[in-house]
């Protein structure tokens, strides 16, 4: 069956606006970070993020095709390229199950040239369950039912969820079928619609998203994303993006800093 066959009847996904987050961080929601990355981006990607936002997730690990444990990163692959992001996914999925399943609430993946502010993250899963499974994320819509979360925007998922993944790569045909050995993140949503997890596109009161696909310079002018990828109105200019976003990607490492620098140093005069 080839990928384009896959477009079924478009069905609503779950849009769930989230409450507003205020009000101090609730530290009891424990997180768990994995962060795909390559030996050739050890040094200048993958060491900036831990430099950055990584530190604040309550564990975090990188995924490559070499242990390098003074990153720290595990070899979840003995080879690189796209064709194998979801062999690296899958054993990435099965690893921090196995080893931290158990410890950690919810489990949030991300790219090396992601930019996520996990403090937002935190206060954003305060209203889910993790005993509930669920994937969070900014939802395409393209070829499955209820959608798949970008996987550069980022994406987690509840202890529930991960437990179930886990099962079903070993059960589902739909989880470790190789036709989608191409795009790990549409794989993950056909593993996840066929084992009935429910897929949430996350915005807030106003309908903005709260992970976005794109980094926030480019969000600010037009891009012009097709309206046919998402499930609401896509929103770009000065008015394009959440008070309390979660995450961004292809950010660049010194962008990395420079979003640092503005969100938890620099501060406006007349505000603490």
């Amino acid at each position: 069956m080839l990928l384009m066959e896959l477009n079924y009847e478009r069905i609503p996904i779950s849009v769930k606006p989230a409450p507003e987050l205020s009000g101090p961080v609730n530290s009891s929601v424990k997180i768990f970070c994995w962060i795909t990355t390559m030996p050739s981006n050890h040094g200048t990607k993958a060491i900036h993020i831990k430099a950055t936002w990584a530190p604040r997730c309550d564990r975090y690990l990188f995924m490559s095709s070499v242990d390098l444990p003074e990153l720290p990163a595990v070899a979840a692959v003995n080879r690189e390229g796209r064709s194998y992001l979801w062999e690296k996914t899958a054993f990435a999925l099965n690893y921090v199950w196995t080893h931290f399943g158990e410890e950690f609430d919810f489990f949030y993946k991300a790219d090396d040239d992601t930019y996520a502010l996990i403090d937002n993250l935190r206060l954003l899963l305060a209203d889910y369950d993790p005993h509930t499974p669920v994937l969070i994320g900014q939802a395409h819509k393209s070829f499955l039912k209820q959608g798949y979360p970008s996987g550069g925007a980022g994406y987690v998922m509840s202890r529930a969820a991960l437990r179930l993944i886990v099962q079903g790569m070993k059960n589902t045909s739909m989880c470790y079928d190789q036709r989608f050995s191409l795009a790990e993140d549409l794989k993950l949503g056909a593993c996840a619609e066929e084992l009935g997890i429910q897929l949430i596109h996350s915005v807030d009161e106003n309908g903005h998203y709260h992970f976005y696909c794109y980094s926030p310079f480019e969000r600010l002018k037009n891009h012009g994303l097709s309206a046919e990828l998402t499930f609401d109105n896509h929103k770009e200019g000065t008015g394009c993006c959440a008070r309390n976003p979660v995450s961004f990607h292809y950010i660049k490492p010194e962008e990395l800093y420079f979003l640092d620098y503005l969100l938890y140093t620099a501060r406006s005069r007349g505000h603490s």
